[in-house]
């Protein structure tokens, strides 16, 4: 056990050397192109922001979307976020509020709301690790095909949101 742990314990070392040299050689890269370096699987940690939609009773579809990109590229990009919202004067984005002209959008012109998304895009084309995902359930086929059959053994199903984010996740 401990010869498997200290040969972890180097590979790790190897792939961070690797990535540090090939960062100053290259510029940098995002945690995506650790795998090709060296061949081999490697750990990258990854952090993400996702949302739901429609997970009550009578929704006809679960929704859910997000951001899922390496560590590294979230400073950055909270950094972007909030000038964004210090631009357009604004404490956070609620897809909804901003949809039906709610709350802080309140009287935006359709110009407005466009350059909100404009600005939007912008700051996340610019992280170039991210990847946006996203997945809609159809709620009748759920409860139809996946919960009907019941779990097989000591197989636990998933709850509709815990599908949808296996499903986010599988990118």
């Amino acid at each position: 056990m401990l010869a498997a742990s200290k040969a972890l314990g180097m590979f790790r070392k190897y792939i961070v050397m690797s990535f540090r040299r090939r960062a100053l050689e290259h510029g940098p890269m995002d945690g995506l192109h650790l795998y090709c370096l060296t061949r081999r699987r490697a750990f990258v940690i990854f952090s993400a922001y996702y949302d739901e939609s429609g997970t009550h009773a009578d929704s006809p579809v679960t929704v859910l979307a997000g951001l899922i990109g390496p560590v590294d590229d979230w400073v950055p990009f909270e950094r972007d976020w909030r000038m964004v919202l210090k631009k357009h004067n604004l404490t956070h984005v609620r897809g909804k509020h901003l949809y039906h002209r709610q709350k802080q959008h309140k009287g935006w012109p359709d110009k407005q709301v466009t350059l909100l998304w404009a600005d939007i895009l912008y700051a996340l084309q610019e992280r170039k690790g991210f990847v946006i995902t996203q997945t809609v359930l159809n709620n009748r086929e759920y409860l139809s095909s996946y919960v009907r059959d019941g779990s097989i053994g000591k197989e636990r199903l998933d709850t509709k949101y815990a599908l949808c984010l296996r499903a986010c996740l599988n990118f």
